[in-house]
Order: structure tokens, then C-alpha cells, then sequence
């Protein structure tokens, strides 16, 4: 979901650029001074940081906000209110927390094929993936909507892992909007196959997109 970003009314914006890169003086008149003799006190130029600084702070404020957001779960949730969320309103087999960062919620039966893992940073929700039913058919419909929404994928990614019973074939597509990153990811085992699609918004606690 996107928020309409906040615009800067231009008559503001340009009488405040007019005054940091306006006259170098500025003449105050003291009112126990004649007028005929006014007292003028220099205020320097800002300096050029200072003014990239402000401009580069309108810039952000005028960014438009992305987040994901999932049946009822929105980036930027708390932790605890996704973990109520789960338990209340989705009847997963289990939901657990393997780390303080992230949620895991499945069932038993793999054949069923739901499994959600939630990720946090500072305790706000901004990772999400899903487990799909894997299948060629399913991947091919996958990367054509999101070619459709999102473009062209920014980042293909492909390599071979050796595990204790084989190989392990990793495939994935990841795409941009804004600051947020989209993927699908297909995973072929010695005797397994895995499809899974995810959501993560840039944050300060792991890189993205996730490989």
C-alpha cells in the first residue's frame, strides 16, 4: 500500500530557498539608535551543508511511504500484535518464535503447503514470506503478474548448495518498488521441492533483498 505523498507548496519552498541564498546583510535597527545613524549587524551566508541538509530533509518528507500489507498484516506492525493477530483469527497448527525477530506460523501437514514466517526489526514487522504450493506453472503464472506490476525484476539470482543428502538448486527473482523488495524464490531438493513469495521494506537490521 502507498500513501499519497506530502506535497511542499512551491510559494514556501522558493521564498525559503530566496532567503538562504539572498542578500549577505541584513540592516536591524536598534530603537535606541536615530534612525538616521542605524546600527547593522552582519548574518552570514548559511553554509552550503546547512542548505543541502534542509533540501535533502524536504526531499524525504515529499518520498511517498511503501509498506506491504498482507490479509490484515501491514508492515510496520508490532511484533506482539501479529503473534495476537495469528492466534486470534488463523487456525495454524503452530506459531511459534524461534529467534526474538521472527515469527513462524505452519501446520503439521506439509502436504498442505501453508507455512508464514514474519520478520521484525526493533519489534516492528517489516519481512514477510509464504510458502506456496510449488510447481512450474505456479512460478511462470507468479513472475508474469509481477513482470505486469512491478517491471522487470531487478535481480535474478541462481546457484547449486551441496546439503547432506544431495544437491540443492536455489532460483529467485526479485523485484523494486520504491524502498521495498518483492521476491519469489523456487527451491528444488533431492526430494522436495520448495515455492515461497516475499515482502521486506529496507531496514536497519538485515540487507535486501534476502537471498
Amino acid at each position: 500500500m502507498h500513501s499519497s505523498p506530502r506535497r511542499i507548496a512551491g510559494s514556501n519552498f522558493s521564498a525559503h530557498q530566496a532567503a538562504l541564498s539572498g542578500a549577505r546583510t541584513r540592516a536591524i535597527i536598534r530603537p535606541d539608535f536615530h534612525a538616521t545613524t542605524p546600527f547593522a549587524m552582519t548574518y552570514p551566508r548559511p553554509p552550503l551543508l546547512a542548505v543541502l541538509g534542509y533540501l535533502f530533509g524536504c526531499l524525504l518528507i515529499s518520498l511517498p511511504a511503501h509498506a506491504f500489507e498482507v490479509a490484515e498484516f501491514k508492515s510496520g506492525m508490532a511484533q506482539q500484535e501479529v503473534k495476537n493477530q495469528l492466534i486470534a483469527n488463523w487456525n495454524f497448527d503452530r506459531v511459534l518464535e524461534p529467534s526474538d525477530d521472527v515469527i513462524l506460523a505452519y501446520d503439521n501437514d506439509p502436504s498442505i503447503a501453508r507455512r508464514y514466517q514474519f520478520r521484525f526489526c526493533k519489534g516492528k514487522l517489516v519481512g514477510f514470506e509464504q510458502d506456496v504450493r510449488p510447481s512450474l506453472k505456479s512460478l511462470i503464472i507468479t513472475v508474469n503478474n509481477y513482470n505486469t506490476r512491478y517491471g522487470q525484476p531487478h535481480r535474478v539470482y541462481s546457484n547449486t548448495h551441496v546439503v547432506s543428502n544431495g544437491e540443492k538448486a536455489v532460483f529467485g527473482m526479485f523485484w523494486k518498488e520504491g524502498m521495498d523488495t518483492i521476491a519469489v524464490k523456487y527451491i528444488v531438493l533431492p526430494n522436495a521441492e520448495q515455492m515461497s513469495l516475499s515482502f521486506d521494506v529496507q531496514n536497519l537490521c538485515y540487507s535486501t533483498p534476502r537471498l
